[in-house]
């Protein structure tokens, strides 16, 4: 024994207690307060105890045990639920600051009726505080707990607070209930699992800075209020499967290096901006997972808007089915693997601009109102087979390929909305479109890109041509942006609705017969400007034959053009028509052929 205490027997230590004298600096082999009611101040500090009991003990006035070591049990309750013993009961605050407990602690059952302080406490053995109730605010900060500790269906009331503990072994919450104000986890150290199963926090709950060395379990959890896990780390699996988040959930620079489980979880606002996930991440199992365990149901759903911006997914990300009621963003995230989004379902905006993926990003059947990928590099392929899609733009998006069909995207471009037309943008998402159908082997959808390409690159022009006459911009001359309004002019008029920008073999043909047509009827009406043979007639079936033979510049002998009249001009307009028209008509009709 320490030569600073002095030696107490219980009889004297009871005494003093009851006369309300503070004991300091002594020394009891026990000591014994069970099945006694004290209506004044107990107070120890400084002491060394053997075994403390307060079994079946009630407390109206405050007890305080400063600094005070205890070498074997302390008593203030049961142990197990099947074997349940008398209890203490504090009515007024309890104090257990800096105190050193060597032994088992035992408060299972305990009623805690005002303030519980047990700030830089020292647990060394198991402890139990199972099914106690803390009914205003209880402080465990910076105490260190050496084996298991046992908090479950624990109530607590006004507040709840753990900064900074550590925790050597197992520590349960299961079922623990914090109400009104906070229960709070900051900057705490658990060595080994940490479980919150089936708990409810009525409060704020704050795990900020937490590291998490063993498993991290919230399974079935219920959060009503906010919850904030902010550069908390966790080292092995963090399950919040099932768990419900009524308010925001921030995991603000979280850093998950185990498996990140969020199957059925439910959120309302949810802020995952800078959080890393080191290994898989799952919103709900994959398609053939969930095959193979016959389970079906484990989707996570988000209420309010979910924030995934700045977020590292290192491994799988999984969001199967998951239902996004708001907005939502993955906005300059890094996929390593696969980014998993199949039937996955968008009531609102979402945007993956910027993101980065080094494998593929897969969002078959998924259901979109409003999607960008402006800025995406995705080194695979981005899958959209089969999805729905209101609106979508990607712009400089760099895509290896972008497996999507044309039905999905015409008059849905958000580029190409009357609301906000930018045709500079929407010009470079057909041609991401066009070289991904071309890879895909699908030459018509190709050909479709191709030609909405050279449209959108017409009327980019033509805006900007706008812009200098009316003075917007100061990009060229106004001459030659007159100049290139009446060439846009030409374009549309000709390329454009005569072929399609060369796509398009049926409306080069039709221009190819209106032409002879019209030049056959003028041919008719003027046949006296025509230098006809004896033996010939000129009517309109010969105009016609005259007219193709312009227009395919093969000449016809026995009818010829007065060389004083205007016809002759005439017939040089076909002729130089023909050449141009017949030669789109042959590189449209080449160019289908060949492909």
């Amino acid at each position: 024994m320490n030569q600073k205490y002095s030696v107490l027997t219980q009889e004297e230590a009871l005494q003093k207690i009851l006369s309300g004298e503070t004991l300091r600096g002594y020394f009891l082999e026990e000591l014994d307060l069970s099945g006694k009611e004290f209506s004044m101040t107990v107070s120890l500090e400084d002491c060394s105890i053997g075994t403390l009991k307060l079994i079946d003990s009630t407390f109206k006035a405050p007890v305080v045990f400063s600094k005070t070591v205890f070498s074997e049990e302390v008593i203030g309750g049961w142990q197990s639920t099947f074997h349940k013993t008398g209890i203490a009961v504090f009515q007024e605050g309890v104090s257990f600051k800096e105190c050193d407990f060597q032994g088992k602690v035992l408060f299972g059952g305990a009623k805690f009726h005002s303030l519980a302080a047990f700030q830089n406490a020292i647990f060394h053995k198991s402890t139990f505080f199972t099914s106690a109730s803390f009914q205003e605010q209880v402080y465990f900060w910076k105490a260190c707990f050496y084996d298991t500790v046992s908090f479950q269906n624990c109530a607590f009331g006004i507040e709840g607070h753990f900064d900074h503990c550590e925790f050597f072994q197992n520590a349960s919450f299961e079922s623990a209930k914090f109400s009104q104000k906070e229960a709070s986890f900051n900057s705490i150290h658990s060595h080994e699992n940490l479980n919150f199963l089936g708990a409810t926090f009525d409060c704020y709950l704050a795990f900020r800075k937490a590291l998490i060395d063993g498993e991290f379990d919230l399974k079935n959890a219920r959060c009503l209020q906010e919850a904030d896990f902010s550069d908390a780390r966790f080292l092995r699996k963090a399950s919040f499967r099932n768990a419900i988040f009524e308010k925001k959930v921030i995991f603000f620079h979280t850093v998950f290096e185990g498996l990140a489980s969020f199957l059925g979880t439910k959120f309302h606002d949810a802020n995952f901006l800078n959080a890393q996930f080191q290994d898989e991440m799952l919103m709900n199992y994959d398609r053939n997972t969930r095959a193979s365990m016959n389970e079906a149901g484990c989707s996570a759903l988000f209420e309010g808007c979910a924030d995934f911006t700045n977020a590292r997914f290192h491994k799988r990300a999984v969001f199967e089915e998951v239902n996004f009621s708001q907005s939502a963003t993955f906005a300059n995230s890094y996929f390593g693997e696969q980014a998993d989004f199949i039937d996955a379902i968008f009531h609102g905006p979402v945007s993956f601009n910027s993101v980065y993926c080094n494998q593929e990003l897969s969002a078959v059947n998924a259901s979109f109102k409003e999607v960008t990928f402006d800025y995406a590099n995705v080194n695979r392929r981005l899958d959209l087979s089969e999805a729905k899609i209101g609106s979508i733009s990607f712009y400089k998006a760099a895509l290896d390929l972008i497996v999507i069909e044309s039905y999905q995207v015409k008059r849905k471009l958000l580029n190409e909305h009357p609301n906000h037309l930018q045709y500079n943008r929407v010009k470079e998402e057909y041609l991401i479109l066009k070289e991904s159908f071309q890879k895909r082997g699908l030459a018509e959808e190709e050909d479709w890109a191709y030609w909405k390409f050279r449209q959108m690159k017409r009327k980019d022009s033509s805006q900007r041509a706008f812009g200098r006459l009316s003075g917007k911009n100061k990009e060229g001359t106004r001459l030659g942006s007159f100049f290139k309004l009446l060439w846009n002019f030409f374009e549309r008029i000709s390329i454009d609705r005569g072929s399609g920008y060369g796509t398009k073999p049926l409306h080069i043909t039709l221009v190819a017969l209106s032409v002879i047509l019209l030049f056959a009827y003028i041919y008719s009406t003027f046949s006296e400007e025509f230098i006809i043979g004896q033996k010939s007639s000129f009517g309109f079936a010969q105009a016609i034959y005259y007219s193709f033979a312009t227009f395919t510049t093969m000449g016809v002998g026995d009818i010829q053009p007065s060389l004083n009249s205007f016809m002759t001009y005439i017939v040089s307009i076909e002729a130089f028509l023909g050449l141009f028209i017949m030669t789109l008509f042959v590189g449209t009709y080449t160019r289908k052929i060949i492909r």
